[in-house]
């Protein structure tokens, strides 16, 4: 009989990942935890399954990540673990450094407040996976990661950065629709001020 089990593709990690990020910790993204360890490297190995089970769970109990350059940066972390080999996760240094390059290589995020989340949420990754918090010197690599661009555009189609064009276009086409309903007031304006005048002519013609 033939077997229909379906192999896990590094897309489907991806795309796995990107869910939980970007999931409000209410959303029930179960699914989308065990996809991602399913499709680890590590899955065989229960010591080291336990830890991507543990990354991926913690960062979909955490509040999703809304902007667009720092959720890249945290799923970029989260995927350094689950598709690390076994070794490289049970061992805390080599999957810090691990994690640390994948941030680093993916672009940049420049606004203050999303880095500072996306700092903080990688540094959470981190921590899960060793099971200690970051000491400072790993914090300022982090940091330093967070602000490299790289050139990784793996997670560009998998979060939304058009929101806010959408909604620059949006306020065009309703200004648009303003500035059309505007000529057309002052057109019936200066229609209304035609008739007066053609009125005042007759007025004066009957005088006369």
């Amino acid at each position: 009989m033939a077997d229909d089990t379906t192999t896990p593709t590094p897309d489907d990690t991806t795309a796995a990942v990107a869910a939980v990020v970007s999931a409000d910790p209410t959303t029930d993204t179960t699914t989308a935890v065990q996809a991602v360890v399913d499709a680890s490297p590590s899955a065989d190995v229960p010591a080291a399954a336990a830890v991507v089970s543990d990354v991926v769970a913690a960062q979909a109990a955490a509040p999703a990540v809304t902007d667009p350059a720092a959720a890249a940066a945290v799923a970029a972390a989260v995927t350094a673990v689950a598709t690390a080999d076994p070794a490289t996760v049970t061992d805390p240094a080599a999957l810090t450094a691990a994690v640390v390059a994948a941030v680093a290589a993916v672009p940049a995020v420049t606004d203050a407040d999303a880095a500072a989340t996306a700092t903080q949420a990688v540094a959470d990754v981190i921590a899960t996976a060793t099971g200690t918090d970051t000491p400072a010197d790993v914090n300022d690599q982090i940091t330093d990661a967070v602000a490299t661009d790289g050139d990784d555009t793996t997670f560009d189609d998998l979060f939304d950065e058009d929101d806010s064009d959408d909604d620059s276009e949006d306020d065009e086409e309703f200004d648009d629709e303003d500035d059309s309903d505007d000529e057309e007031d002052d057109t019936d304006e200066e229609e209304d001020e035609d008739d007066s005048e053609d009125d005042s002519d007759e007025e004066e013609d009957e005088q006369a």
